[in-house]
């Protein structure tokens, strides 16, 4: 009873301390809650925000993005790089080095600015004021201080807005233990830029992009930025009539003399592009090999005639003719001149395998090329390969600016060996490449080309010797006992071919072309898929769902005479 007693007593003792423990024990998970959601007051640094470490830095905010590399502030202007412009804003200007100009091609003219006029040049860098850029370009552009930064809209875009319930913080990540960026008041409009469960990312007028929770956003809508389009104003020749081309190669002045005969067999077509012209040396002068009686004969048979100049001659550096000013200027004076001499309706560009740093200047190139050729009367077409990133440098939205017709050479998909053997232009090749280019290239401008011939491709097989010393050095499973040789031969060859081989071509319905197998006696296999007039109303057939504005077509002479029915049935350019 006593020893009862004594438990008891202890147990007495004993509860206070228990009860207290808890207490504080529950208070600790609630101060832990508390302290844990209650938001923070700490403050963002802003210069450190925006990465600021010198006063003559100025932060970038453009179309929604925080740019890493800083414009400058001189003298009270901001100025933006050459490459910040170009690759943000506008690549419509060009700077010319040698002559220490900007330039800038406006419809009927073209604009130039120097040093000290709109243009800083500091430890080698080129600066463009945002005051020169505005000028020329209609974006949209604020100054704000403490610290320097410019808030620019550059193209025309939709966002989404939302109003701002009571004054809020915007934070640098989502979450009240990020760090402030700014305080936003009442009524404020917020840009949208992504929607979370609870956390927005916005942009505010002044230039922060952070987070703001979502429950304190309201009366969303859609909104412009009210940027106008940078393309207005730019007018070019245009014809009524779908445009029906073929080129035709010439390469001495002979086979001018061959145009009637070849036209006996066509039926369509309403422009035909000799090869005339070419790049003959740096200073920008061409060899011709153009004929007033072709012209003459061509005009009275209802064609016009676009010369075409290329860039072939090995010894002759295309960049280096394009970036001298000089010289730039002076083929296309001499372009210009020959359409006068000898009456010619248009000019057709195919200036191929230019690198990078090219481009720019081939840019430059056709928009000065435009004015004259606009000013003169004269059609202006360019050639392009299949638009891929590699070759973006060609700036196929700026041509599609100032060059009338755009052409796209949707053939050789498969060329040579890095290619492999295959079609010359399969179905899903042609289409895919009318589609990326017509997200650059306006419909009413993009001529599609097609090809007038094929590729009998040949696995010529390797002798033992040749096997037994390659395999030894190839350990890789792409290694094959076979030479690829190749040869491209026009529509009747590679059917003529075909049939004294007593090979009947397949129908390959993915590729929507003519396929052909046959062994030669020296165990050599050789593989065609064939272009006839089946495989080009094919391709007709998407060109005229995308609506392009016409077809060419390479080389006049390859064809089978069926073809020009067919192609006119399509594109009945008279």
């Amino acid at each position: 009873m006593e020893q009862t007693s004594r438990r008891k007593k202890r147990k007495n003792r004993i509860l206070p301390f228990v009860i207290f423990a808890a207490f504080i024990l529950i208070l600790s998970l609630c101060l832990g809650v508390a302290f844990r959601y209650k938001p923070t007051n700490e403050r963002y640094n802003a210069k450190q925000y925006y990465g600021i470490t010198d006063p003559d830095q100025v932060a970038l905010i453009v179309n929604g993005q925080r740019l890493e590399e800083h414009g400058l502030l001189s003298e009270g202007s901001v100025y933006l790089t050459y490459s910040q412009v170009t690759d943000y804003i506008s690549s419509r200007f060009y700077w010319e080095a040698s002559t220490g100009q900007m330039l800038y091609t406006l419809p009927a003219e073209i604009a130039s600015h120097g040093e000290g006029d709109g243009i800083l040049i500091k430890d080698g860098q080129v600066y463009i004021s945002l005051d020169l850029v505005r000028q020329y370009t209609g974006i949209s552009s604020a100054v704000y201080d403490s610290p320097a930064r410019a808030v620019i809209e550059s193209a025309p875009r939709t966002w989404e807005t939302a109003k701002v319930s009571g004054t809020q913080a915007v934070r640098y990540r989502g979450g009240v233990k990020s760090p402030i960026l700014t305080d936003v008041e009442d009524g404020a409009t917020l840009i949208l830029l992504e929607d979370g469960d609870k956390w927005s990312k916005v942009q505010t007028e002044n230039g922060y992009i952070g987070y703001i929770q979502k429950k304190y956003l309201k009366d969303r809508e859609q909104a412009s930025n009210g940027v106008a389009p940078q393309n207005e104003g730019y007018t070019g020749i245009s014809r009524e009539k779908p445009v029906n081309l073929v080129w035709h190669q010439v390469t001495n002045q002979g086979q001018n003399d061959g145009l009637a005969e070849l036209l006996a067999q066509t039926r369509g077509l309403n422009v035909i592009c000799p090869t005339w012209f070419y790049l003959e040396d740096e200073n920008g002068n061409i060899h011709s090999l153009a004929s007033s009686d072709y012209v003459a004969y061509a005009h009275q048979a209802g064609l016009e005639v676009w010369g075409l100049v290329d860039n072939f001659t090995q010894q002759v550096n295309t960049q280096a003719v394009l970036e001298n000013p000089d010289s730039r200027r002076q083929l296309i004076e001499n372009l210009v001149s020959c359409g006068a001499e000898y009456g010619l309706d248009g000019i057709n560009i195919d200036f191929e395998e230019l690198n990078k740093e090219a481009g720019p200047a081939f840019v430059q190139f056709i928009r000065e090329l435009s004015l004259r050729c606009h000013g003169a009367g004269l059609v202006l077409s360019v050639d392009n390969h299949v638009p891929y990133e590699f070759n973006s440098f060609y700036d196929r939205a700026e041509q599609g600016v100032f060059a009338d017709y755009v052409i796209l050479m949707s053939y050789d998909e498969h060329l040579n060996e890095s290619t492999g053997a295959g079609s010359v232009a399969s179905i899903e090749y042609v289409s895919s490449a009318i589609d990326r280019m017509l997200q650059e290239v306006p419909k009413e401008k993009l001529i599609n080309a097609l090809p007038l011939y094929t590729r009998i491709w040949k696995e010529i097989p390797k002798t033992d010797a040749q096997i037994e010393a390659e395999s030894s050095n190839n350990s890789g499973e792409d290694y094959q006992p076979f030479t690829l040789g190749w040869d491209t031969v026009g529509m009747a060859s590679a059917m003529e071919t075909i049939q004294q081989r007593g090979v009947s071509p397949v129908w390959d319905d993915e590729l929507k072309q003519y396929y052909a197998e046959y062994t030669l006696e020296d165990g050599t296999v050789c593989k065609v898929w064939l272009e006839e007039e089946t495989s080009i109303e094919e391709k007709l057939k998407v060109m005229q769902e995308k609506q392009v504005a016409g077809v060419a077509s390479w080389k006049l002479g390859l064809e089978n005479s069926g073809v020009w029915e067919v192609i006119a049935r399509y594109y009945n350019g008279q």
